[in-house]
């Protein structure tokens, strides 16, 4: 499922944050768009992600308008706020990536525990989520995100809230720990993290070229 973005363009109040930014994304691959901070790295993540129209311009998945679509099945998400249901044990919230699939109950949890044992967690599958720490918190929202089955993970500034070391180890097991058919985009400021990927983008004026 290949990854078009073509021409776009976005503006807030009349002047452009991105401008005429194309780019091709192979399945399976690792992307990361860097660039300073109001860049435009979350709009264009958000625009890929149809959850922001352009202004101009297109994106499209083997040809297909992102926004014809099912959002919640082609991308799953990775924030700094992990957004977890902190009453439910971290087995249900890693569940509830594949039960959005119509998975039966029993598929799903068979998903969630395989998916925290690739991010280091699989004995903690009872513990509740209240009772976590950041970093344990980012990694049960990694494993909800490769759980979830989606051909793309779209992560915003998934270590902004880290420590460094905290950093390093989610940028591994964010990259490591997804199927090899899943392609990852990643908008952060961490460029420890962004030599991880397979191609570094930056952003700045609103035009995005390669990082090598």
């Amino acid at each position: 499922m290949s990854l078009v973005v073509d021409a776009v363009a976005h503006r807030y109040d009349g002047d452009f944050v991105l401008e005429d930014v194309s780019l091709q994304i192979a399945p399976g691959s690792t992307v990361a768009i860097t660039g300073p901070s109001g860049s435009g790295k979350t709009t264009l993540l958000s625009i890929i992600g149809g959850l922001l129209d352009p202004t101009r311009g297109t994106v499209t998945i083997d040809g297909r308008p992102v926004k014809a679509l099912s959002l919640s099945t082609t991308f799953s998400w990775v924030f700094q706020t992990t957004n977890l249901l902190l009453r439910r044990s971290v087995r249900d919230n890693v569940a509830l990536g594949r039960l959005q699939y119509g998975d039966r109950r029993a598929m799903a949890d068979t998903a969630a525990v395989v998916a925290l044992g690739a991010v280091g967690l699989k004995d903690q599958v009872d513990r509740p989520a209240y009772s976590l720490s950041g970093g344990e918190a980012q990694r049960v929202g990694i494993a909800r995100a490769v759980a979830s089955g989606a051909p793309w993970i779209l992560a915003d500034e998934p270590t902004g809230q880290l420590d460094r070391r905290t950093s390093d180890e989610t940028a591994d097991l964010l990259i490591d720990a997804r199927r090899s058919d899943q392609g990852v985009v990643i908008a952060t400021h961490d460029l420890a993290m962004a030599r991880r990927c397979d191609l570094r983008l930056r952003i700045e004026n609103g035009r995005v070229t390669e990082d090598r």
